[in-house]
């Protein structure tokens, strides 16, 4: 089957992501590819109108929303189901109903709506807006109704224009940034094994019409919507939130219209649904982010529309499927770090002073690198060392001490670190595989001072050099097109006490120390 053959509608190809990601930096061009989406006939355009009229006069006030009742949220769910219900219903009817513009700019041959026992009541159409209105709208208005209440209560901060003009107006322009960020990695995991009998709902729909972009299964919906959550985490507008929950619920709807766009006396006026994104309804395991920051090309998940890209899409899922049976691999990873001090105190110290402070640790964020070496001993289980070296700086403040300007101890690390390693993983989930890992490891720290023959009354915080330590983690292994990459969190759990106590008995750094050893939180990011 020709490329022709298979799209009604075949743009030009191949896809381009945004010029901001390409090279040579091309500024005007990147200029024009967000004044396209922003201003001004536009879908983000309209969005942003139309959050700001549901504001002003279909919204209750944040006084009104600091006790729950019916009235407020059942206003903001009609509010959001009459929104959907004229926006879907009106490019049904231009598209589907009365075929305004016949096929042109419609992307697959085949009709829409489609009959089948695949959809609820047996009816494409009727499935969707099922879906769409009782689960979509609802878990939309509930998550909405969520972030009302929590800044009328004070659990989500709140700004205005009057207060914040410039990050007031930047979130908008941030949300979309944030969207596709979020929605790339949520759309990777609901392709997983775990969660794909949930997001299968939404992919019986290969010819996709308005009414298919929400319709998903309650699961992921919640997944979906729940992108908004991140304003528990910077201050906004209520405003905000709801142009935030418009732009994924109604964005959803005109990506999914099966056309590119609208046609009005023979000129494209509104564009819609990119091809990128119909590419994926077809073939599934591609395109999983979209066009405004190229999550697929980094990931390997790329199909940029050509008979060439989709060749490539064939043999990318089956991404380096020999990669794990190989006995031994290697690699490297870079990490990054943050060490703390978990200290006992002698049993006598608070029957001495009960006005006895704690010793604070302040952390500091730093980094690692090393090489990797791994042995496969079955299908699940891999033996691997990980030597590197870790820097980073801690400070210790002794609020006992008498002089107030000698209270502080810089703690330099500079270690070689030797980790011995057992992972346990899952069975591999297409191109992901998930997995626990555990060990022991040594370290040579270069900056202990423990041969140093100054302490701290010459302002010397002497640790020792040796250290064994226990860790324990988590990560997920990346098959990609020509290599494996791997995030990770690991603990590292000192099981040696690493104080070099003064010479003076009575030190007022150390006397009170029973022991004192290092606890740590890596972030690494492997490639093999």
């Amino acid at each position: 089957m020709t490329a022709r053959q298979e799209w009604n509608h075949l743009p030009q190809t191949p896809i381009r992501v945004s010029p901001l990601w390409q090279w040579p930096p091309q500024p005007l061009a990147t200029l024009r590819w967000y004044a396209d989406s922003w201003f001004f006939f536009t879908i983000n355009g309209a969005i942003a109108g139309i959050a700001f009229l549901a504001y002003a006069y279909a919204s209750p006030t944040l006084e009104q929303t600091a006790t729950l009742s019916l009235g407020w949220p059942l206003l903001i769910w009609l509010r959001n189901a009459l929104i959907v219900t004229v926006v879907a219903g009106t490019l049904h009817l231009w598209f589907h109903k009365f075929a305004a513009q016949g096929t042109d700019l419609k992307y697959d041959p085949r009709p829409f709506p489609r009959k089948g026992r695949v959809f609820t009541l047996t009816d494409q159409m009727k499935d969707n807006m099922i879906w769409t209105i009782c689960s979509g709208v609802t878990i939309w208005s509930l998550l909405e109704v969520l972030l009302w209440w929590s800044m009328a209560n004070g659990w989500a901060s709140v700004i205005s224009f009057q207060t914040n003009p410039i990050w007031f107006v930047a979130i908008f322009f941030l949300i979309p940034v944030w969207e596709s960020f979020y929605f790339y990695w949520i759309h990777r995991l609901l392709h997983t094994n775990i969660m794909y009998p949930f997001h299968a709902l939404h992919h019986r729909n290969t010819d996709i019409g308005p009414w298919s972009g929400l319709s998903m299964h309650p699961v992921e919906h919640m997944f979906y919507f729940g992108s908004v959550l991140v304003h528990f985490a910077i201050a906004s507008h209520p405003v905000h939130i709801i142009f935030h929950l418009m732009f994924y619920g109604l964005l959803a709807i005109t990506t999914h219209t099966g056309f590119e766009g609208v046609l009005f006396r023979n000129k494209k006026r509104l564009h819609l649904g990119n091809f990128h994104h119909q590419i994926h309804h077809r073939y599934f395991e591609c395109n999983y982010g979209n066009l405004d920051v190229p999550w697929d090309i980094l990931f390997g998940s790329w199909h940029d529309g050509t008979p060439e890209g989709k060749a490539m899409m064939k043999e990318r899922l089956k991404n380096r499927e020999n990669h794990d049976k190989q006995k031994f691999r290697w690699g490297y990873y870079l990490g990054l770090n943050t060490l703390d001090f978990d200290i006992n105190y002698t049993a006598e110290q608070s029957l001495i002073d009960p006005e006895f402070q704690d010793i604070e640790t302040r952390k500091t964020t730093s980094f690692n690198v090393g090489l990797i070496g791994n042995m496969r001993l079955n299908d699940y289980v891999d033996l691997r060392i990980e030597p590197g070296v870790i820097f980073n700086t801690r400070e210790l403040y002794f609020p006992n001490v008498t002089d107030v300007n000698d209270r502080t101890r810089e703690v330099q690390t500079t270690a070689v670190h030797i980790p011995l390693l057992l992972k346990l993983s899952t069975k591999r989930l297409n191109n992901f595989k998930p997995f626990i890992v555990g060990g022991f490891s040594t370290s040579i720290n270069l900056s202990s001072n423990e041969d140093n023959p100054d302490d701290n009354s010459a302002g010397q915080f002497r640790t020792k050099t040796n250290l064994y330590s226990y860790e324990l983690g988590f990560g997920i292994d990346f098959f990609l097109p020509y290599f494996k990459f791997t995030p990770s969190i690991r603990g590292v759990f000192s099981m040696t006490d690493e104080l070099i106590p003064d010479e003076d008995p009575n030190s007022e750094y150390t006397s009170f120390i029973d022991e004192m050893e290092t606890r740590g939180l890596f972030i690494n990011f492997t490639f093999q």
